[in-house]
């Protein structure tokens, strides 16, 4: 396998080669089982997803999945890296792929196949039909992170730093490229805020309003150093920076909005080494700020230090507007494993609700919980996606409005690759 210059990649590809090995190079395929039937448009007309796309991959072989609200299986197999060029495909999908953080207004299913590969393909759920295939490239590592659609233009998060730009439009990196979308072609792009000589590397954006929240990662060329997180916002119409607020914090998720639409949150980890350990704990926690206040206002903060287990991953998912789920970052080979955890705003209060499993030797797994999602105000559960038991944990409301764990549910169980990654769609 290979070193990917993205930290969610480098660190996932660390966590994972411990205690997925035996999945690398997976051949068996029984073929895609198409889309849900029916045309676009159909799904998603009170505002909520039509259901949840999955990553099922041991980052040499690629599969996407679709299941619902509640976790059940639709289609086992979009597309997949079995898929050929009768299946719409220009450019295979390669072993690293990612979704999107959000749904898209398209209604589409959007891959973003990263290091190595540059290219976005989008795919409509219900015919099972790839539409486009766009690289972008745009002659350098992009390493594209996530997407989302605003105001009919789309905007790509590219963490590669292009070390010698000017040979081709739009070549600079550390960008939002910004996209037409009927057909998508690159029209643009948005050169995000670079200061102390650590280029940007933008991993997560978020749209709050008319405005798209972005992380930077600040990372070095050479990974050696880490700089303090930022978010910066842009605005979807007029397609420009309009602040830069520098967080005390290191290595930080994407903003995430709770039920009611008033407050984000975001979990910091702190900086990490290639094996997944963090170097400093009091560089993470959960941050909470205001969704609609500017300046951005910081109304609280739960230390990792404060919440005692440990560094967290950079992901959050909204419960309820009380609660928050989040996950331990767990070193490959440490002493202890990958924890869900759910996190009280109000009270630190901390409950686990999953602890994986040791390894062979005795020693962590590192991380094995990948994707998280939570619908918010629409119906269904929370799911957490489980690449030890090769399953979708679902999280649901008991009677006094605790989390519970329901019965998980494998994703397909012919080739059995394990699940990574979710978006709604």
């Amino acid at each position: 396998m290979r070193w990917l210059t993205s930290t969610e990649r480098a660190f996932l590809f660390f966590a994972f080669a411990g205690g997925m090995a035996w999945a690398c190079n997976v051949s068996e395929h029984g073929g895609d089982t198409g889309g849900l039937g029916g045309s676009l448009g159909l799904g998603g007309g009170d505002g909520c997803p039509s259901g949840v796309a999955v990553v099922l991959s041991d980052y040499a072989s690629t599969q996407i999945a679709l299941v619902d609200s509640m976790g059940q299986t639709l289609s086992e197999s979009l597309v997949s890296t079995a898929s050929s060029r009768t299946d719409g495909l220009s450019f295979a999908l390669s072993g690293d792929v990612v979704l999107p953080s959000a749904a898209q207004d398209s209604g589409l299913v959007v891959l973003l196949d990263r290091y190595g590969t540059n290219v976005m393909t989008f795919i409509d759920p219900y015919s099972g039909h790839v539409l486009h295939q766009l690289p972008i490239g745009t002659g350098f590592e992009a390493n594209p992170q996530d997407y989302v659609e605003a105001r009919g233009t789309g905007f790509v998060a590219r963490f590669g730093q292009n070390t010698d730009p000017g040979r081709q439009a739009f070549d600079d990196g550390g960008d939002l490229l910004l996209l037409e979308l009927s057909p998508p072609r690159i029209r643009g792009q948005i050169v995000l805020p670079v200061w102390d000589d650590l280029p940007a590397r933008p991993t997560a954006l978020a749209l709050v309003g008319d405005e798209i929240l972005v992380s930077l990662a600040r990372i070095s060329l050479d990974f050696r150093t880490t700089g303090s997180a930022a978010l910066v916002g842009v605005s979807a119409e007029g397609e420009e920076v309009t602040f830069v607020h520098e967080l005390d914090y290191k290595n930080c998720s994407r903003p995430t909005l709770s039920p009611s639409g008033e407050t984000f949150a975001l979990v910091c980890s702190g900086a990490l080494d290639q094996t997944g350990q963090v170097d400093a704990i009091e560089e993470g926690g959960i941050l909470l700020f205001s969704a609609t206040a500017r300046p951005l206002e910081l109304t609280a903060e739960l230390t990792a230090v404060e919440l005692g287990q440990g560094p967290l991953q950079p992901d959050v998912a909204f419960f309820s507007d009380e609660i928050v789920l989040v996950k331990t970052q767990t070193p490959l080979a440490a002493t202890t494993n990958n924890r869900l955890l759910a996190v009280e705003l109000a009270t630190g209060r901390v409950t686990v609700l999953l602890e994986a499993a040791p390894g062979a030797s005795g020693s962590g797994q590192g991380i094995v919980y990948g994707g998280l999602y939570c619908p918010g105000s629409c119906a269904g559960a929370c799911l957490l996606a489980d690449a030890d038991q090769n399953v979708l944990w679902r999280i649901d409301q008991s009677e006094d409005g605790e989390p519970r764990l329901l019965e998980p549910l494998p994703v397909e169980e012919r080739v059995g690759l394990p699940p990574i990654a979710l978006s709604p769609f």
